[in-house]
């Protein structure tokens, strides 16, 4: 399946993984492994790149 974004489409998805990138990067380094907040950013993030990305 072919996705096909408008160009304010464009600018959230950019910005959206761009947050998800940084969110992803200060739970890394700030919560330990087992939290149940860094879980599921990376569950979340992970999701996000399935649906949007179509991307494993």
């Amino acid at each position: 399946m072919h996705i096909q974004f408008s160009l304010f489409g464009s600018v959230r998805l950019v910005l959206s993984l761009q947050a998800y990138k940084t969110v992803s990067d200060v739970a890394i380094t700030k919560l330990a492994p087992t939290s149940p907040i860094r879980i599921g950013l990376a569950l979340k993030f992970s999701v996000f790149y399935y649906e949007i990305f179509e991307q494993p």
